[in-house]
């Protein structure tokens, strides 16, 4: 402080005050605070700072005003600076000394209330700048004000916070939220963009911002903004969680190019949907041919595919030119490749040029002959493992060329065949139907039912099934196709009586 004990011009009323009071504690919640803080970090409460005077500035200050003026003094004061005394003399000349040293004092008054006042007004602006350049307090108000549902006043808070530090992730969710109660949807779609191109995010926050806008698009049927969505990202494990709404082209199990033998052309969806393709070289569409199994080419020709998924969105065409040359002497033509199956599948065959040739075939691995079974409709791909040969009757009464398919089929589901039977005894014994599980339809016949399991089918589009024959036997032991056939759900274990007519099926209640 300088000699005079005035305030120094160089430094304000708020930065002499802090600097001088050092640690305190909070006259709110009694907690330590450090030195120059201006709001408790515990409780939040803003501590408001009023400068004051030192010892040596109020001496002086009392030294310049003097004791206060009585109502006598004050108005020959006042008479003084509005009359001309002419009168010369010591007497005149004491008197203007006297009222000239209760002028100064009047100036000086002034100008400390104008000090104070100066002093008042620094310490409210450095608060007030103090405030606009904290994050935490910019933080802490908006969520004050977002509880409050001061909408408006929450979002400017948040937006000044990402201003002095954007490096949080979570406080565009918080803006975002606000965003949404405030019902300003395009503010927060617009967001929740910029956090799937934020690098500051981790996995989990990548995953919650994909969700709510998928959620966005979902509720407007906007799949195919959501297709487009994941292709731009780069997330694999974002992809992967959307994959039914990710529409890419069909996949070839086979490279285009040269062959000298038939192709088994396999085409494989990224998700659940359909596949159309065409072998003419147009461009498929939904009204193209279903892919439901795989491709046999036997010729040169341009295979062109596309997939569907179950929202509608049509991917990209895939293409793939083949040129084969095959031997003319080959065997017949099997649907569907050797490998693992997990989904009950039918095996149809021909021979290619000649659909109507009598083609045999075993199951027990040996060569097929003319007494062998005739392939006469699809065959149901039986549980486990199986071993199917097939070959033509050529016109010289000889056995062509050998096609050979090994297959293994297991169904995802612990509903064997001989549980379908019995849960579908058990509803028939419920029904009274039968009167025992042996299959009695009376107490006074040894003539029964019996239930023989065929096979799995997939049934159109009505799912997976176990088909059940029903057998007379009747009291000399004899056995009949009744006629009557039931289907029991592979995956749920529910029984129906299943009807055929035209070669469609339809489920009854039993």
């Amino acid at each position: 402080m300088p000699e005079s004990g005035l305030l120094d011009p160089n430094s304000t009323g708020v930065e002499r005050t802090l600097r001088d009071r050092g640690s305190m504690k909070c006259p709110n919640c009694g907690m330590e605070m450090p030195d120059n803080a201006l709001y408790c970090e515990h409780c939040g409460k803003d501590i408001h700072i009023v400068p004051d005077f030192e010892p040596e500035l109020e001496e002086n200050m009392a030294q310049f005003i003097g004791d206060p003026l009585d109502d006598d003094e004050d108005e020959e004061l006042t008479k003084a600076f509005f009359q001309h005394d002419s009168e010369e003399g010591e007497e005149g000349s004491n008197r203007k000394g006297r009222h000239g040293s209760r002028k100064k004092k009047y100036i000086w008054m002034i100008a400390a209330v104008c000090l104070l006042a100066l002093a008042a007004a620094g310490a409210f602006a450095g608060v007030s700048a103090y405030r606009n350049n904290s994050y935490d307090y910019q933080v802490r108000e908006a969520a004050e004000a977002a509880a409050a549902e001061r909408y408006e006043e929450a979002i400017e808070y948040y937006e000044r916070a990402l201003e002095l530090d954007a490096s949080d992730p979570e406080l565009y969710f918080s803006l975002a939220d606000v965003q949404l109660r405030k019902g300003n949807r395009v503010e927060y779609e617009y967001l929740l963009r910029e956090l799937t191109h934020n690098p500051l995010c981790g996995q989990e926050q990548l995953e919650r911002a994909y969700g709510k806008l998928i959620d966005i698009y979902r509720e407007r049927g906007e799949y195919d903004t959501i297709d487009a969505l994941l292709k731009a990202s780069e997330n694999a494990a974002i992809q992967n969680a959307y994959k039914a709404y990710l529409v890419l082209p069909p996949e070839f199990s086979c490279e285009a190019g040269y062959y000298d033998t038939a192709v088994p052309l396999k085409l494989t969806p990224c998700a659940p949907g359909k596949v159309y393709y065409t072998l003419d070289g147009s461009d498929p569409d939904e009204n193209s041919t279903l892919y439901t199994s795989p491709l046999v080419l036997m010729e040169s020709v341009v295979v062109k595919a596309i997939f569907v998924n179950d929202y509608g969105v049509v991917s990209d065409v895939a293409e793939q030119e083949f040129f084969v040359d095959v031997d003319l002497d080959v065997g017949p033509e099997v649907s569907i490749l050797s490998g693992d199956y997990d989904v009950p599948t039918r095996i149809e065959v021909w021979m290619e040029g000649d659909r109507e040739a009598e083609i045999h075939y075993t199951t027990d691995g040996s060569d097929p002959t003319m007494n062998s079974q005739v392939y006469t409709r699809p065959l149901h791909m039986p549980l486990g493992d199986s071993v199917y040969k097939f070959a033509a009757l050529k016109e010289d009464g000889t056995m062509g060329k050998i096609t050979e398919r090994a297959f293994h089929l297991e169904l995802a589901t612990e509903i064997t065949p001989e549980i379908a039977v019995n849960l579908l005894v058990d509803k028939l014994l419920e029904l009274q139907r039968i009167s025992d599980r042996s299959g009695h339809y009376s107490q006074e016949t040894k003539a029964r039912y019996l239930y023989q399991y065929l096979y799995a089918s997939r049934l159109q589009d009505l799912g997976d099934y176990y088909i059940v024959a029903e057998v007379l036997q009747d009291e000399e032991g004899l056995q009949s196709w009744t006629g009557t056939y039931y289907a029991v759900e592979v995956y749920g274990g529910t029984a129906y009586r299943l009807l055929v007519e035209n070669g469609s099926y339809t489920l009854a209640e039993l």
